[in-house]
């Protein structure tokens, strides 16, 4: 059936049909339910963006708004997404991918959320006082933020307690009587609270905090974990633990220690977070501050359905990190 149709078939003019499918208000309420139930009773497969009138579906932007040189194969995000995916076909949901390269200059997420009428978006990282999130936040478009504190009238978050993941990464090393912390983490807000947490517990045993050991890396990735633990091992004196923003990084910092003919833990231990796949797998396997990662996008999706349903939510969900033991610290 097509849109001819299904106006003969309610009495109606295609005009009339259309302003239903398209949100118009200047239609009778008894005309807009004849059309929706029309709409029902003959299968007429609706425009993605009207179907969510009469219960077929949503449609999520799924804005992925990051800065850094990342993308969403990136072993973090995969496992976030995986769990995103898998609540959003529970929920009937269709996702809409946006990305910094996916519209002009010209355009913003809330033009792109209103041409393509979504229900909703899931902002994945990003800067939350970039211009083009400020106009989102402040739309009429419900938000949540995944690791991304988003503060408006109708948006919420989700994400783990960075500052605790420090704390936990400290404690740890305070049980094993390590000494001489080390950090590598880039100057992201994720990565300085997660260091203003490790920094916080060593205070209170009375460390000696040594700046040079503390290392601002690019990003989160291998390589920077690798090139900036290289510059550090050329230091006189060294660490003997370091905890890294990430478990990547963490992997890149071992590799550059075992290259040198050092060991790890027996010279240098390394802490990593996240708890990505990779981290039980590579040599020596990878003790982490694991966060659930698939649990985030979930939590995303039913904070999301909270709003858009009306229903009264904590803006934030605030997620427990947990300590995973293996055999490099």
């Amino acid at each position: 059936m097509n849109l001819k149709e299904l106006a003969k078939s309610v009495g109606v003019s295609i005009a009339t049909v259309s302003k239903v499918l398209n949100h118009y208000p200047d239609v009778a309420e008894s005309t807009r339910q004849k059309v929706l139930e029309a709409v029902a009773k003959t299968g007429y497969r609706l425009p993605l963006h009207a179907q969510s009138l009469i219960g077929q579906s949503r449609l999520i932007a799924l804005v992925f708004a990051s800065t850094l040189p990342i993308d969403l194969n990136n072993a973090y995000f995969s496992d976030v997404l995986d769990g995103l995916k898998k609540r959003a076909s529970e929920m009937r949901c269709d996702l809409l991918l946006f990305s910094e390269q996916s519209f002009s200059m010209k355009e913003d997420y809330v033009a792109r959320c209103r041409h393509y009428h979504t229900d909703g978006c899931i902002v994945i990282a990003g800067d939350p006082t970039a211009p083009a999130l400020q106009r989102l936040v402040l739309s009429e478009i419900p938000c949540v933020g995944i690791d991304l504190e988003l503060t408006g009238t109708s948006t919420g978050y989700v994400t783990c307690n960075q500052t605790q993941i420090g704390e936990i990464a400290a404690e740890y090393i305070h049980d094993r009587q390590y000494q001489k912390p080390g950090y590598l983490g880039p100057g992201t807000l994720i990565s300085l609270e997660r260091e203003n947490g490790y920094r916080t517990v060593f205070e209170k045993y009375g460390y000696e905090i040594r700046q040079e050991w503390f290392v601002r890396t690019h990003d989160f990735f291998e390589f920077s974990g690798y090139f900036a633990m290289k510059e550090m091992l050329k230091q006189p004196e060294l660490p003997r633990v370091i905890f890294a923003a990430s478990d990547l990084l963490a992997i890149g910092a071992m590799k550059a220690i075992i290259e040198t003919g050092r060991k790890v833990p027996e010279d240098i231990a390394v802490i990593g977070c996240d708890d990505i796949l990779h981290a039980s797998l590579c040599s020596p396997s990878l003790t982490t501050v694991r966060i659930d990662k698939g649990k985030l996008g979930i939590a995303s999706i039913d904070m999301l359905f909270d709003l858009l349903n009306g229903r009264t939510t904590s803006p934030a969900f605030l997620m427990e990190p947990e300590l995973i033991i293996r055999h490099s610290g």
